[in-house]
C-alpha cells in the first residue's frame, strides 16, 4: 500500500512536473508572439515618423525653393527695370545727339 502510494505521488509529481513544464512552453510561445507584434508595431511607427519627417523636410524644401523663385523673379524684374530705364536714357542721348547734329547742318546750311 505505501509502495503504490509512494508511487502514484511520484507519478503525480511528474506529470505535475511535465503540466508545468507545458504550461512553460505555451507561456513561453505566448510571449515570444506578444514580443513580435510589439517589434512590428515599433517598426510600424517608426516608420511612419520617418515618413513625416521626411514629409516635413521635403515641404521645407519646396517653401526654401519657392522662396528662392520669387527672389529670383524680383530680382530678374529690377534688372529688366534698370536695364530699360539705362536703354531709354541712351536712346534720349542718342536721339538729342542727332537732333544736334541735325540743328548744327541745317546752321551751317542757313549760314549761321
Amino acid at each position: 500500500m505505501i509502495e503504490r502510494d509512494l508511487l502514484t505521488l511520484i507519478r503525480d509529481a511528474e506529470q505535475a512536473g511535465e503540466e508545468k513544464v507545458e504550461n512553460a512552453k505555451k507561456k513561453a510561445e505566448e510571449l515570444r508572439v506578444l514580443l513580435e507584434k510589439e517589434k512590428a508595431d515599433i517598426v510600424k511607427k517608426m516608420e511612419e515618423e520617418f515618413e513625416q519627417r521626411v514629409e516635413a523636410e521635403r515641404e521645407k524644401a519646396e517653401e526654401k525653393f519657392r522662396k528662392e523663385a520669387e527672389a529670383i523673379k524680383e530680382n530678374k524684374e529690377k534688372v529688366i527695370s534698370v536695364l530699360s530705364e539705362t536703354a531709354k536714357g541712351k536712346i534720349e542721348e542718342i536721339a538729342s545727339e542727332i537732333a544736334d547734329r541735325i540743328l548744327k547742318g541745317a546752321n551751317l546750311k542757313n549760314g549761321n
